[in-house]
């Protein structure tokens, strides 16, 4: 059977369930040939908080609240299973049968967000330019600094301290800061 992909609308954070839903489902009406992968795209974040005590936290967070993806061939069976799961609200596209991605949409959320089934990475961090930091790791224990830039993406930050009585720029990991 061709298989498409297809996006389900769902009720934000009920993602998992739907796709836990979906899939038995298929496997008790024997409709899992018609079904291929059922991705919810996740990050892992890791928050930096405030002050002096906090420790980051790692969170699992969905990339597409309220959206799943499915991969399917599409049959009257099939795309009822779907609509009449519960969370679903229906298909993204049309209200009178599912409208697939394109290859070229397929590819770029695969590309972008989806790799070999792992979370993606991200560094959320409440920290930005200008906030006075205090240095907690590394080869600089015990210095404090401006923030200078930010690069959550990198997990590091440009903090700005004086050494030997000269501004100097440096490169610290964000869980070695402590915000003043």
């Amino acid at each position: 059977m061709d298989k498409k992909w297809y996006v389900v609308h769902t009720y934000t954070g009920h993602e998992d369930k739907v796709r836990s839903s979906i899939l038995r489902a298929a496997k008790s009406r024997g409709l899992e040939d018609n079904f291929g992968s059922i991705l919810v795209p996740k990050e892992e974040v890791t928050q930096k908080g405030r002050g002096r005590s906090t420790r980051p936290k790692k969170l699992s967070r969905n990339i597409f609240p309220g959206y799943i993806f499915i991969e399917m061939g599409v049959t009257d069976e099939s795309w009822a299973l779907v609509r009449r799961t519960s969370g679903v609200t229906g298909f993204v596209g049309s209200t009178t049968e599912p409208f697939p991605l394109s290859e070229t949409e397929v590819a770029q959320i695969m590309g972008n967000y989806i790799e070999e089934d792992q979370p993606r990475q991200v560094v959320e961090v409440d920290l930005e330019a200008g906030d006075a930091v205090n240095i907690t790791g590394g080869p600089f224990v015990g210095f404090t600094g401006t923030i200078s830039e930010v690069y959550p993406d990198r997990g590091v930050v440009k903090v700005m301290v004086t050494i030997f009585g000269r501004a100097t720029p440096m490169e610290v990991e964000i869980e070695h800061l402590e915000k003043f």
